[in-house]
């Protein structure tokens, strides 16, 4: 992982005081995300997120999470829905 560009461009926009915490976080993100052996395409796509994500605006990150907070609780509440309608006694 040293050498990959995607992660020495999101570290090389960092002021130096950061970069090592930084790229500790991104690593374990990493590993958490694929594991042991992740697929260098799927780490690079999520790198390549982190460089967008470093270009965009505090406006943009701030609706970028809100609107994750959103999918998420309605991924949830849809789960919901369906093991209620799973467990209905008329659904066939």
């Amino acid at each position: 992982m040293d050498n990959n560009p995607a992660l020495a461009a999101i570290l090389a926009r960092l002021r130096p005081d950061k970069a090592e915490a930084v790229r500790a976080l991104v690593l374990d993100a990493i590993a958490r995300q694929f594991g042991d052996s992740p697929d260098p395409a799927a780490v690079t796509r999520f790198l390549d997120d982190i460089r967008v994500a470093q270009s965009m605006s505090g406006i943009d990150i701030d609706y970028a999470e809100h609107y994750t907070h959103m999918h998420q609780a309605g991924v949830d509440f849809m789960r919901l829905v369906q093991t209620v309608k799973a467990a209905d006694k008329d659904y066939k």
